[in-house]
């Protein structure tokens, strides 16, 4: 993990329009480097998993774009099933070749009110 990185995730049940109630999972991340700097990668994307039953993945945009330390974000909003338990982690990626690399930041969620 890079030095001072740091994220955070913020998980939420939405209404639908269509589709009824979802989690929506968003994950903020900061001081991350270059992903090109760490290998054959140009983004991060969030993952989230319930290991053996269900996974999610989303890639991460760098804001401001083209600044030397941009916060990566990102969310999705189609989640039907409990994160509860579920590891949270921002992932390097290779957008070419749809595949992620080492984890950079993790938790598990627990349950909170």
């Amino acid at each position: 993990m890079p030095v001072n990185a740091k994220g955070v995730a913020l998980v939420y049940r939405v209404l639908r329009d269509v589709g009824g109630e979802r989690t929506s999972l968003s994950i903020h991340a900061q001081f991350l480097p270059d992903p090109a700097s760490l290998g054959n990668y140009d983004r991060y994307e969030g993952f989230a998993q319930v290991a053996g039953e269900i996974s999610w993945r989303f890639p991460l945009h760098p804001a401001p774009a083209g600044t030397e330390n941009p916060t990566w974000a990102g969310r999705i909003d189609d989640i039907t099933g409990p994160l509860e338990r579920a590891s949270i982690q921002v992932r390097l990626s290779n957008s070419t070749t749809n595949t992620l690399g080492p984890i950079v930041l993790e938790s598990v969620m627990s349950k909170c009110n």
